[in-house]
């Protein structure tokens, strides 16, 4: 049995999964009270679908990139609940997750571009494929970068894309005007983070150590960009992790 737990946005998603088939699922849309909301959730699926915590064999969370705040809350929860149990971690980019909610079927060919809004017209992206035997493979690293910046190297390249995410209207104009008809979108229940989809994405995937893991952020938060930027020399690279 597979606990996965997804607080990376606005989202909160968690799901049992039971060798590719779902137990139960919770998904709450558009809430900043991961803090109070999570554990109950967690207790209250365990409760709905009549599963004892100690069947858990494995616990899936989505490493980022997202919110500083929702990360730290789920990979928190999902660490603890590892060790106390002594069951293996396995971490998932939450752009992946997005991705793999556009099914192969459906996106042919084309590379997946999920996206986060960043805020500031920036975003968190990259590219996702299916090879030969269906499998989701990261085509393009995962970044942080202006939205701008990303449509002009994808407008150069000579692919189709099926973009996935959630950003402002006329961001979405943007897109059009730089791909015209070179850009696909998903639809909108697709861009919401989904834990059965997490759990499958990390059901075969490798673990990762429960006490070291840290969330993957891509960019700075405010507060480290203005502290390095008022101490240049500092050799201090883990202010957020250790806030």
């Amino acid at each position: 049995m597979l606990l996965a737990i997804d607080t990376s946005n606005k989202t909160l998603a968690v799901a049992l999964v039971d060798q590719s088939t779902i137990v139960g699922e919770t998904i709450i849309e558009n809430t900043l009270q991961h803090s109070t909301q999570l554990m109950p959730t967690i207790e209250e699926l365990l409760k709905a679908s009549q599963t004892n915590i100690k069947a858990i064999d494995k616990i899936v969370v989505a490493q980022g990139p997202g919110s500083y705040t929702g990360l730290r809350i789920g990979i928190t929860v999902a660490k603890t609940l590892a060790v106390a149990l002594k069951k293996p971690l396995v971490a998932v980019s939450s752009l992946a997750v997005i991705a793999g909610n556009c099914p192969k079927e459906e996106v042919g060919d084309r590379l997946i571009i999920p996206f986060f809004d960043a805020r500031r017209k920036n975003i968190f992206t990259g590219a996702y494929q299916y090879d030969a035997k269906g499998h989701l493979v990261e085509a393009l690293p995962e970044r942080h970068i202006s939205l701008a910046t990303w449509l002009e190297y994808l407008a150069a390249n000579d692919e189709a894309y099926y973009f996935v995410g959630k950003l402002p209207q006329e961001c979405y104009e943007e897109i059009k005007d730089a791909l015209g008809e070179k850009v696909s979108f998903a639809t909108a229940p697709q861009a919401i983070p989904s834990a059965q989809t997490l759990a499958l994405l990390g059901q075969n995937q490798a673990p990762v150590d429960a006490h070291t893991f840290v969330p993957v952020y891509l960019k700075l938060a405010e507060a480290e960009e203005v502290w390095l930027a008022k101490n240049p020399d500092s050799e201090v690279t883990t202010y957020v992790e250790r806030i």
